[in-house]
């Protein structure tokens, strides 16, 4: 699920760090300001400049040769941009909302509710928030868990039928 005005959202990111990869989803259950990493944790909405991908699949290819029990396509990512020296912006708060249950790579895990993320940016939007402020992140994080726990009761309810 993406932000209400999401391609407004990712365009002014993508303007700020046009030559970066960046990462709008990531590590969903921790707070965090915006950051340079060599470090992918969960992949699910991300730019890669122009000229980017292919030298970075490249290098994904050589690292699936080295080790054949990689089965996490974010890990192989990791290891690739790690080999290449480069970094990745993660961008927060979160632009994008983990929408299935299931995982995509590891057939049959459940991933409620460790993928749906409090720091989503409507959720902070809805109740006026500022994700800069952490002291004002943290006094309303009983609003943003129920938003979490909306959304999870929603895709459990969607998951039954």
């Amino acid at each position: 699920m993406i932000l209400k005005n999401f391609k407004e959202e990712i365009e002014k990111v993508i303007k700020e760090h046009e030559n970066d990869i960046i990462n709008f989803y990531t590590r969903p259950s921790s707070f965090f300001s915006s950051n340079y990493s060599q470090y992918f944790v969960y992949n699910q909405c991300t730019y890669y400049p122009k000229g980017i991908s292919k030298k970075l699949a490249i290098q994904m290819e050589k690292e699936l040769n080295l080790a054949k029990s990689i089965r996490d396509y974010d890990v192989l990512e990791n290891r690739a941009i790690h080999s290449l020296k480069m970094y990745l912006f993660n961008y927060r708060p979160c632009l994008v909302q983990h929408r299935d249950a299931h995982s995509l790579i590891n057939k049959g895990l459940f991933c409620i509710p460790d993928r749906i993320t409090a720091y989503f940016k409507d959720y902070l939007d809805k109740y006026n928030i500022d994700y800069n402020n952490p002291s004002e992140v943290f006094a309303n994080l009983d609003k943003l868990n129920y938003e979490k726990e909306e959304f999870i009761n929603q895709i459990r309810k969607e998951t039954q039928k």
